[in-house]
């Protein structure tokens, strides 16, 4: 377990805790689901699921879902 600021896709994917489990050079999946809401403005939810989506390898998959 860590703590961190899932708002903030560059220091969170970062950490040392994170580099050691994740390769983020090969495919792995993402999965957000039911975070986004808690980000109010519309325009920094696209911010940080771009964050996201540009800090993982092509061929990575994103699943993204709401209630």
């Amino acid at each position: 377990m860590l703590t961190a600021d899932l708002g903030d896709p560059a220091e969170l994917l970062a950490l040392p805790e994170v580099r050691a489990r994740i390769d983020l050079s090969q495919p792995v999946g993402l999965i957000l689901l039911n975070v986004t809401h808690h980000i109010v403005d519309d325009a920094a939810v696209a911010k940080v699921v771009d964050g996201y989506k540009g800090a993982v390898a092509p061929g990575s998959g994103l699943l993204l879902a709401q209630f």
